[in-house]
């Protein structure tokens, strides 16, 4: 196997190779890749300590030039998260002042992380045309339809949410997770499960009871129906027109948005960036005697990203959501890409299909693509216009004027109208 990580400069990458012990079949070359030198040879040198004190049978390298290390890749797994957790800061402080939330409110990652990206595409598919592009940067939706549309590539999407519902299904409904098949339709972070069955028969209606009776936040029991479990940004749409609605967050929640909105420091991001701090003392110190920290940090490699690179590599099928290219088996998936559940084999994709989404939900992705369509289209053109438009024609968006206030931000001057 050989792996390039693109964003792997980031604090992140020791959990990745921390998760490798338990997934001690994953082996070959693992080169990181990042637009600064310095802190890629820091971290190359750095996991490399990893490696060697583990035993693990992987080769580390690290570059710059994705060209040249990407030669010959088998897989290239998207990282990459542009302006790290300062961009995240400004988003979130903009976001709040305009009310946003939900699927709409990940259109400013995707406008710093999509150029990026598919420049990268662009160069894998000169040096390496046959690579499996596994895309893990946000917003997954986003980017999988825009590489879907621009180059030829495999493209599959992986989400750390998506791949915890089994075990979250199984966990509410005290049933083996093996046992445990999804049926999900969606998009990324925006979609439903429509049913959810314990060795071929179902349970949906048991398991909608459990989330109703226990007040499960996570699978938004306010909207749980015996049919139909909306997820994270599905739940949204719910509320449609609320502006100020706080997903999921509660009381603390709608008090950091009310501080951000006053102009306050984000707590939430400052404890992310004393965690941050820490984690890159000691990877200065070459101290890898805690690698735990990191993995708290980022859980996602033991749970998704590894379990995932694992199953690339196993003559075994398994079972996982997935974003990924259907064509279109289902009327439930809106153009090229779509999220929902699949079986894995070989690298080859066979959807599980059953009970579709629900009228009003398939109008409510198709609407969510479209929007998605032209932030794409915005993006490639630096067009504020059609920025506008994207956030406008979005289900989760109040009003043209909501939308004309962001797309000002992110593109301060329309090149087409200049």
């Amino acid at each position: 196997m050989r792996l390039v990580i693109l964003g792997g400069g980031s604090l992140n990458t020791p959990a990745f190779f921390a998760a490798l012990e338990e997934y001690d079949t994953l082996e070959g070359e693992i080169c990181l890749v990042d637009e600064s030198a310095e802190a890629v040879e820091r971290m190359g040198r750095y996991v490399s300590r990893i490696v060697a004190a583990r035993c693990l049978p992987v080769q580390v390298s690290w570059e710059t030039d994705l060209a040249l290390c990407g030669r010959g890749a088998d897989f290239v797994l998207n990282m990459m998260r542009v302006g790290g957790l300062a961009a995240q800061e400004e988003d979130d402080r903009r976001l709040a002042v305009s009310g946003m939330v939900g699927h709409a409110a990940t259109y400013p990652q995707a406008i710093r992380n999509l150029p990026a990206t598919l420049r990268a595409a662009n160069t894998i598919e000169q040096v390496a045309p046959n690579a499996l592009w596994v895309n893990f940067s946000n917003p997954v939706t986003v980017l999988c339809e825009a590489l879907a549309l621009q180059t030829h590539l495999k493209v599959i999407g992986i989400c750390y949410h998506a791949f915890g519902m089994k075990k979250d299904f199984a966990a509410l409904l005290g049933v083996d997770e093996a046992a445990v098949r999804v049926i999900y339709y969606g998009l990324n972070h925006l979609g439903w499960v429509t049913d959810v069955l314990v060795y071929d028969i179902s349970r949906m209606r048991e398991l909608v009871s459990v989330i109703q009776r226990t007040q499960n936040k996570k699978y938004n029991h306010w909207y749980t129906q015996p049919e139909l479990i909306p997820i994270d940004h599905a739940f949204c749409l719910y509320h449609k027109g609320d502006v100020l609605f706080d997903r999921q967050k509660g009381v603390r929640g709608s008090l950091e948005g009310a501080a951000l909105r006053m102009g306050l420091p984000n707590r939430t991001l400052k404890r992310q960036y004393q965690r941050r701090l820490a984690l890159r003392q000691a990877m200065l110190a070459g101290d890898i005697s805690n690698l735990e920290e990191f993995q708290t940090q980022a859980p996602w490699y033991t749970s998704c990203i590894a379990p995932f690179l694992r199953a690339c590599l196993s003559p075994n099928s398994q079972e996982f959501i997935l974003t990924w290219q259907h064509d279109r088996v289902s009327s439930s998936f809106p153009d090229v890409t779509a999220e929902s559940g699949v079986e894995f084999h070989r690298q080859q994709i066979r959807s599980l299909l059953g009970r579709e989404l629900p009228e009003f939900a398939q109008e409510w992705v198709r609407q969510a693509r479209s929007s998605e369509r032209l932030l794409i289209r915005a993006v490639l053109e630096q067009s504020r216009q059609l920025a506008a438009m994207a956030w406008a024609i979005h289900p989760n968006v109040a009003s043209m004027v909501h939308a004309e206030r962001l797309a000002a931000l992110y593109f301060p001057e329309d090149v087409q109208t200049a």
